[in-house]
């Protein structure tokens, strides 16, 4: 009896389990192979890409939003070429200009007042005493050559009235002098000057420790105003050395007819030039150490230029 139980318990379980088995029916998939999925529409290229026909305002819970407006690609446009440039552009400065205020132009042409000096003009006696020699032209002794003459191609001298006319017959520059004083080293030499009828660099001045035919140092008062000095090294061939270029002092009375005061300080290996009484430059040369004095010319551009001079004192330095 209980054997029949339990055969009719296990047919049961055994009818009650196949119930629940349902077959497999369909076609069979690839393992290997999958279709798309047919939910999802194919997503469109940039190309494909038109401007929507929708609203541009859609409603969503009662209420207005913008929508989106589609993005247009731009048209073709051909790239620009890229260059660099060395050349760098240099900005010219502003000037700057006080507000409400005009520039005044500057004058043309207008002359520079004379220079201040910074001390008071030099009186030799004072520092040397009474001098050793004045020329006063009272007669013409002392500048007559060999012959007695005053004159040669290049130059010509004459003395009246208690001065001494010094004319140069040969212009364009070309120097020329004549010696009258006797040698010195070191001294102080002072020439009273009038300027004459010239004009452009017609010069007149001292040679110093020179000699008649030989060497010579030239100091020299332009019409122009201007002080020039240079260093005579041979006279054939012609040599000479510019120590002191064209220098305008501020301190000449310049043009025509004019008065003025050279005046010479050598000492040793020093030349302290004087302008009316006040110093204006010193050089340095030690070529010459001794020589005669004498007067100088150059006529540039005025022909026969002639100036006048009133007085020379000397005062002897043998120190």
């Amino acid at each position: 009896m209980d054997k029949e139980k339990r055969f009719l318990t296990i047919l049961l379980f055994v009818v009650l389990l196949s119930a629940c088995v349902r077959p497999v029916t369909g076609p069979t998939s690839s393992p290997t192979t999958k279709e798309p999925f047919a939910g999802l529409p194919e997503v469109p290229t940039s190309t494909d890409i038109q401007p929507s026909d929708t609203p541009t305002m859609t409603e969503t819970a009662g209420e207005e939003e913008p929508s989106v407006e589609p993005t247009q690609e731009p048209e073709d446009i051909p790239p620009t070429p890229f260059t660099i440039s060395t050349d760098i552009p240099t900005a010219s400065p502003l000037p700057v200009e006080a507000p409400g205020v005009s520039p005044t132009p500057e004058p043309t042409n207008t002359p520079r007042p004379p220079k201040t000096p910074s001390a008071p003009p030099k009186n030799p006696e004072d520092d040397y005493g009474n001098p050793n020699f004045i020329e006063n032209f009272e007669d013409s002794t002392a500048w007559q050559d060999y012959y007695g003459s005053m004159e040669n191609d290049n130059i010509a001298l004459a003395i009246e009235d208690g001065q001494m006319q010094v004319t140069g017959k040969k212009n364009e520059g070309f120097k020329t002098w004549w010696f009258g004083g006797f040698e010195l080293t070191n001294f102080y030499i002072e020439m009273t000057v009038n300027s004459g009828e010239c004009s452009g660099k017609d010069a007149y001045g001292l040679i110093l420790r020179g000699e008649p035919s030989s060497h010579g140092y030239i100091i020299a008062f332009t019409c122009e105003g201007q002080v020039v000095s240079w260093r005579l090294d041979s006279v054939n061939p012609y040599i000479d050395l510019e120590i002191l270029g064209y220098t305008d002092p501020k301190l000449i009375h310049k043009g025509s007819d004019q008065s003025n005061v050279m005046s010479v300080l050598m000492e040793d290996d020093k030349i302290s030039i004087f302008v009316n009484g006040y110093y204006f430059t010193i050089l340095s040369d030690s070529t010459y150490e001794y020589g005669q004095w004498g007067i100088f010319v150059m006529a540039w551009p005025t022909e026969n230029y002639t100036f006048t001079v009133s007085q020379i004192r000397v005062w002897y330095l043998n120190h």
